[in-house]
C-alpha cells in the first residue's frame, strides 16, 4: 500500500509522477482496477474530458495485462468503455468503499474522510442506499461534504469561531487548510501529512496557528496570553470544550 501527494490543477505531469511513483512500490500486476476522483479538478474543461484525461495517463503509465475503472452500481469497465461510462467513473471512489463495507455490514452508517471531502453513506440490507449517484446531487443531499482531513477549508459550513473569548467570524481567503487545524489537535497520523500548505512554509504546529489566525485578521501573538508566552489563540482551549464550534 502506498499514498501519493497529487495536484493535478499544477500541471498533469503531477499525475503521471504520482501513478509512476506507485507503480514503482507496489511492482508489477496482471490486473489494474482503477477509481476515480481528480476529474472534478480545473485542470480539465469539465468531468468528461477529465475521466478521459485520467484514463488514458493511466493506461499509457501502467503497463498490464488489463485494466478495469469502477463505473459505480455499474461495477468494472475496460479502457474501451471509457468514455461511453464516464459519467458513471466520475468521482465513483466513494461508492466502491462503501460497497466493501456493505459485504461485512448489512446495516450502517459508512463516514469517509479523504484529504478533501467526507462522504456519509447509508447501508441497508447489505446495499448501498445513497440517495444522491453523483458529486452534484450527494452535494445536494448532504451526502458529501467538502471537508477532510487535509485539504479542506477551515471556514466551510461554520458561521462563527471561539477566538479570545469572543465568537468571531472567519475571512473568506485561502490562508489555511483543515490540515492546519488537525496538526493543532494533532489528529493527523503519522505518514498522512503530505499536502502542501497554502504558504509554503513548514507543517509545524506553531506555523499553523499562524496561518490560521490569518482567517481572523490577527497574527498567531495576538490574544490572551497563556502559559507564559504563547497566544491561546486557536488553541484547543478548554474553556471552548476543544475543537466544539458553532456551525450555520
Amino acid at each position: 500500500m502506498t499514498q501519493q501527494s497529487c495536484a493535478p490543477h499544477l500541471g498533469l505531469a503531477n499525475v503521471e509522477q504520482a501513478i509512476r511513483a506507485a507503480n514503482a512500490i507496489l511492482g508489477q500486476a496482471d490486473i489494474h482496477a482503477v477509481t476515480m476522483t481528480a476529474e472534478l479538478s480545473d485542470a480539465f474543461e469539465d468531468r468528461l474530458r477529465g475521466v478521459a484525461s485520467i484514463a488514458a495517463i493511466f493506461t499509457h503509465e501502467i503497463d498490464a495485462l488489463r485494466i478495469v475503472f469502477y463505473a459505480g452500481a455499474a461495477g468494472f469497465v475496460g479502457k474501451a468503455e471509457v468514455a461511453r461510462a464516464a459519467p458513471a467513473i466520475a468521482s465513483a471512489n466513494w461508492r466502491a468503499s462503501a460497497a466493501l463495507v456493505a459485504r461485512g455490514r448489512a446495516e450502517a452508517l459508512f463516514m469517509d474522510m479523504g484529504s478533501t471531502t467526507t462522504d456519509i453513506i447509508p447501508i441497508r440490507g447489505g446495499a448501498v442506499m445513497a440517495l444522491g449517484d453523483d458529486d452534484a446531487a450527494r452535494l445536494a443531499r448532504g451526502e458529501l461534504v467538502y471537508t477532510g482531513l487535509l485539504r479542506g477549508a477551515p471556514a466551510t459550513g461554520l458561521a462563527l469561531a471561539p477566538v479570545d473569548g469572543r465568537w468571531t467570524p472567519l475571512v473568506d481567503e485561502q490562508f489555511a487548510t483543515m490540515a492546519d487545524v488537525h496538526r493543532i489537535l494533532n489528529n493527523i497520523p503519522p505518514g498522512a501529512d503530505v499536502a502542501a500548505t497554502v504558504d509554503g512554509r513548514a507543517t509545524t504546529h506553531d506555523a499553523s496557528r499562524a496561518r490560521l489566525a490569518r482567517l481572523v485578521g490577527r497574527d498567531a501573538s495576538d490574544g490572551a496570553k497563556e502559559h507564559g508566552t504563547r497566544s491561546r489563540l486557536f488553541s484547543p482551549a478548554r474553556k471552548y470544550g476543544g475543537s466544539k464550534i458553532k456551525s450555520r
